[in-house]
């Protein structure tokens, strides 16, 4: 795989001209700005559309959107929110159940789930008064559905699940995939960027292992190598399995190398 080539070192992967994606763009930014011939905005940087640079050019988008007026009756502002209203009457209808809804005054109600010391607010649910809620019950509420329900929080350093269902974990200060810290611990470097780990059951976030690595997998996780051949002759078949041998198995090399042993 070609690596970028530019002056810092990078060893991402070549998007064009030698370079990466980055790379590339800045590269194409900075000689398009330096380039006498650029239109130029009136503040002088280089134009992005309609004679105007980049942050002029969404100032004037922002300036000329328009928007309906919120649906609420008597409210002039414009229906930038959801369902047909404002920012500030969608915002009630969230909290409150009502777009007119209003927090109620500490003096007149109290949490009903906890000690009752806690100002809360109205608990709307369809449109139905079902009690009042202090800011913590009430996030309770709209995040596990139910109120009483304690928090839902990992022990500090145990990492989370991102987006794509992989456990990440702090290590010196970076966000890593835990799949990935596990096994690089288990063969004693770094994976290489033709190697990736594969989990057995298909289970992202199942990192758990058993032991030492045995033919490259221990417990749920498996180390997977992407690497090819780049032909089909037979000297480069010969010279790929040789490299794929001494990366992964140099003992059955270091065996055929012996006088008079053969490989098991």
């Amino acid at each position: 795989m070609s690596t970028c080539n530019h002056e810092s070192g990078c060893t991402k992967k070549v998007h064009a001209k030698g370079m990466c994606r980055t790379h590339y763009y800045a590269q194409w930014h900075a000689d398009r700005a330096a380039d006498p011939s650029t239109p130029r905005c009136h503040c002088g940087r280089v134009v992005l559309a309609g004679d105007l640079c980049t942050n002029h050019y969404q100032q004037k988008y922002r300036a000329d959107r328009k928007f309906p007026e919120c649906k609420q009756p008597e409210c002039h502002e414009p229906a930038k929110g959801a369902r047909g209203w404002c920012y500030d009457h969608h915002y009630r209808w969230k909290k409150y159940g009502d777009p007119l809804g209003q927090p109620d005054l500490v003096k007149d109600h109290l949490c009903s789930m906890n000690d009752g010391t806690q100002a809360a607010v109205r608990w709307m649910v369809d449109g139905e008064l079902k009690g009042y809620l202090c800011d913590a019950c009430y996030e309770r509420w709209r995040k596990y559905g139910n109120p009483a329900e304690p928090p839902r929080r990992a022990p500090n350093g145990s990492g989370w699940t991102d987006d794509q269902g992989y456990r990440v974990i702090m290590v010196n200060g970076k966000r890593r995939r835990e799949h990935v810290v596990f096994m690089e611990q288990l063969l004693g470097r770094p994976i290489t960027g033709q190697e990736n780990v594969h989990h057995r059951n298909g289970v992202k976030h199942d990192n758990t292992t058993d032991g030492p690595l045995v033919n490259y997998r221990s417990g749920n996780l498996e180390l997977w190598s992407t690497k090819q051949p780049k032909g089909q002759r037979v000297p480069d078949k010969i010279e790929f399995a040789l490299e794929i041998l001494g990366e992964y198995a140099p003992e059955y090399l270091a065996r055929a190398r012996r006088p008079g042993t053969a490989p098991r």
